[in-house]
């Protein structure tokens, strides 16, 4: 044996233990900025006016990390969706759902082709943080179907509008027909006429 072949197992093994003690300290990472989170918008909440700034100073948190924090609990993940995330990657979850949402004052429609049928989603920002979504499409025995999410968390928005221009685990991309915004009146009159009322 050479002594590559000898050093190769013990590599092997000091690899899979970091690679244990990593994925654990990156669990316990997102926890905490889970805890951290929660802490800090009750916090906030206590705070009087002029007081945060000083709070945060003595707790030993830069402004911009408390809002990254916060932003996390606000945007709706609980404590084991962040720890299976990750902080980094729930952050760009929730910046993608946010950018494909039109403003406060309108709402998308974009379509897609499905087969022989169109498929339709008509969303809309919801809070700052969440969309509401009316899903309409065609199954493969030719029957209609609507969803209707209300208060949609906007990361799982980002996931739920890439499952349906792609399909299940992105391997049937759909060819996109058109995409346009429309106002709040609008969105109200195209949802009356398939029984769907924009709030709830």
């Amino acid at each position: 044996m050479t002594q590559a072949s000898n050093r190769l197992p013990v590599l092997l093994e000091t690899i899979k233990n970091a690679s244990v003690v990593f994925a654990r300290a990156e669990r316990l990472s997102a926890e905490a900025a889970f805890d951290m989170g929660s802490a800090l918008l009750e916090a906030k909440s206590l705070c009087e006016h002029g007081e945060w700034g000083d709070f945060l100073e003595e707790a030993g948190i830069t402004a911009r990390s408390a809002q990254r924090y916060m932003r996390v609990v606000n945007a709706g993940f609980d404590r084991e969706e962040l720890a299976e995330t990750g902080l980094s990657s729930a952050l760009e979850e929730i910046d993608a759902g946010l950018a494909l949402l039109p403003d406060v004052y309108s709402a998308t429609t974009a379509v897609w082709e499905n087969g022989p049928h169109p498929m339709v989603l008509i969303f809309w920002r919801s809070s700052k943080l969440a969309a509401s979504v009316v899903h309409i499409f065609v199954g493969e025995d030719g029957s209609a179907g609507l969803q209707h999410f209300h208060d949609m968390p906007v990361h799982l928005f980002a996931w739920f509008h890439d499952l349906v221009a792609n399909g299940l685990e992105g391997r049937s991309p759909r060819k996109e027909v058109r995409r346009f915004d429309i106002s709040l009146a609008e969105r109200d009159r195209r949802l009356s006429k398939i029984g769907v009322s924009a709030h709830g």
